[in-house]
């Protein structure tokens, strides 16, 4: 699966896209909510899709969700006020046990 992106004038996007391995070709997933480019991503229990961060002129902090066997819509994870998060993009993601996620690395605005 391809989330977020720029397109060919260097602009960020919102586009989703998922390829089938067994028919060798991209077809269009749901959109993601806002345009950002440089996302983190991770796929866990083979049910959920993560989105954390991204850029779009901005470092972004923002985490969506995509459950596989759900709505098939992104939707906006919100965050406790103290979490920890910051703003990043580019960083590496890795499923630590079923329900956390290590983020690690990126750039900030920091």
């Amino acid at each position: 699966e391809y989330m977020g992106g720029k397109t060919k004038d260097k602009l960020a996007t919102n586009v989703c896209e998922i390829f089938d391995i067994t028919q060798n070709e991209w077809g269009r997933g749901p959109s993601l909510n806002e345009e950002k480019s440089n996302i983190s991503g991770i796929s866990l229990n083979c049910s959920d899709i993560y989105s954390f961060g991204g850029y779009n002129g901005s470092y972004l902090s923002t985490i969506e969700l995509l459950q596989i066997s759900g709505e098939n819509v992104w939707k906006v994870i919100k965050l406790k006020s103290n979490s920890g998060w910051s703003s990043r993009n580019g960083a590496a993601c890795w499923q630590v046990s079923e329900s956390e996620v290590m983020i690690f690395g990126g750039v900030t605005e920091e």
